[in-house]
């Protein structure tokens, strides 16, 4: 059984690693083009209502969602009865939404906010749709299907943004793509799986609720902390603040949502399957943080190398003032790398609710920051994003270690080889930047650095790759098996 579970794994990572790792490189460059179209102060628009709306979406699920992934007996009645919940909650947040949004453009300072908010209130009923079939996917750990579509869809919405922005459309451009694409992409899903939608509510749902109410708990403790910032910033300093730290954030975020979340959403899928055997968790932990590091760790140092020609070269001079925040932020991100993973093993083997005690201390050391900061502008909410990374990623692994029985070192050992490779490729980006590449607003200086720092990279990797050290298939215990 687990080798079946362990050859599905690798297969879905192939089909993840390569087109995740091509819409990123696609949608960064789909990106750049909207940045360079639209200001600060029009992303500011879309970064607050993005924070308010998908904070409340988190509401439409209950954390039912991952308890049909995680639970072992799920039927057709249990998928259908957390379908009838959120859609049913998803109306009620419709309706909320819009009698609320004219007080959150006040509270904002900016009467643009309201009317976004009213039309992206539809994401709620669009993504209850969208999760089920996705969900039946994710149990039989099934991603290459969702992993195209998904590409596909980035694509197209970037696309349709982009189009629209340069039509004039202002934030509006992003706020029509946002809904169309998701509403067109849920359709395929759904003949994709063969499930069509049922009012039930089962009776038979205990185990269920329990897991769903933990989850719920942290998955809100998260998006707490994944918006307070934004909140803060919105709420003390200016529209044109948000809108430069939200693309600090979401540049960071690349590599996570990206990449390396999509690959957690496998593992998370594989842990469940595994969760009776602790030491082939603790193997394939091992293993997945290894395939994690080597494809994080060079985008995010990189990325910490290269920020000030990137901003100036592609962004433009409107955006000048990101730059720091980008370097800190991506440092936070090294210790979301593996963050993430350490959180789908707690969470899998049953461990939920200690996980998520241990998120509510981080996160209230993170909201509380964030106040105390905020006067000393994004810079230094940069800073405390870093501080509270590094606080959730030591309570998550202290908990995984009593759990599994994984020591510091065995973690250390598993991630060595990218990170020493990355270092390399970051002292090379910095020796070049400082000494002979010095013009930030060129292009082709910028080129230069990420070819000479990613040539290091990869030549690096393929060494030890021909060495059998690096590898992009997970083995687990019985590495003979496979």
């Amino acid at each position: 059984m687990s080798e079946e579970i362990l050859k599905k794994t690798n297969a879905s990572l192939i089909y993840r690693l390569l087109f995740k790792g091509g819409q990123q490189v696609v949608g960064l460059g789909l990106a750049i083009i909207l940045a360079r179209i639209l200001s600060p102060a029009e992303f500011g628009v879309i970064a607050i209502a993005n924070m308010m709306i998908h904070y409340a979406n988190n509401f439409t699920n209950f954390g039912l969602n991952n308890a049909l992934v995680q639970k072992d007996n799920v039927g057709n009645e249990h998928v259908n009865t957390v379908f009838t919940i959120d859609f049913a909650i998803s109306l009620f947040l419709v309706l909320v939404t819009l009698l609320s949004a004219e007080k959150f453009a006040i509270f904002f300072h900016n009467a643009a906010v309201g009317s976004v908010l009213k039309w992206m209130s539809l994401y709620y009923v669009i993504t209850t749709f969208y999760h089920i079939p996705v969900v039946i996917l994710r149990r039989n750990i099934d991603f290459r299907f969702l992993t195209v579509v998904e590409f596909v869809e980035g694509l197209l919405t970037s696309v349709l943004a982009i189009v629209l922005a340069l039509a004039g459309y202002s934030y509006w451009a992003v706020v029509v793509a946002s809904l169309v694409m998701p509403a067109l992409v849920t359709v395929v899903l759904m003949i994709k799986t063969h499930w069509l939608p049922k009012i039930v509510l089962s009776n038979n749902m205990g185990e269920l609720y329990s897991f769903g109410f933990w989850n719920f708990m942290r998955a809100q403790v998260n998006l707490l902390i994944s918006k307070v910032d934004y909140f803060v910033i919105g709420r003390y300093l200016d529209i044109e603040s948000i809108g430069l730290y939200g693309k600090s954030f979401e540049l960071t975020d690349r590599a996570m949502s990206g990449i390396t979340m999509p690959i957690n959403t496998i593992f998370f899928s594989t842990f469940s399957r595994l969760k009776q055997d602790a030491q082939q968790v603790k193997q394939v932990f091992l293993e997945s943080s290894g395939l994690l590091a080597l494809v994080g760790y060079p985008c995010l140092f990189g990325l910490l190398g290269v920020a000030p020609h990137f901003v100036m070269s592609c962004l433009g001079d409107q955006w000048k003032l990101a730059i720091v925040p980008l370097q800190i932020l991506a440092v936070a991100c090294l210790f979301r790398v593996l963050l993430g993973l350490v959180a789908s093993v707690n969470v899998a083997i049953g461990k939920y609710k200690v996980h998520t005690m241990l998120n509510v201390v981080s996160a209230v050391f993170f909201v509380v920051l964030c106040f105390w900061v905020v006067e000393h502008g994004i810079t230094a909410v940069s800073y405390a994003y870093l501080a509270y990374c590094f606080v959730s990623f030591c309570f998550s692994f202290w908990l995984l270690a009593t759990s599994v029985h994984v020591r510091p070192g065995e973690l250390l050992k598993a991630v060595w080889c990218p990170l020493v490779g990355s270092l390399l490729m970051l002292s090379t980006v910095l020796f070049l930047r400082f000494f002979i590449l010095t013009n930030h607003s060129s292009l082709m200086q910028l080129l230069l650095l990420v070819s000479s720092g990613g040539s290091i990279y990869l030549v690096w990797g393929y060494f030890f790759y021909r060495k059998g050290i690096v590898s992009f298939k997970i083995r687990g215990v019985g590495k003979n098996s496979l």
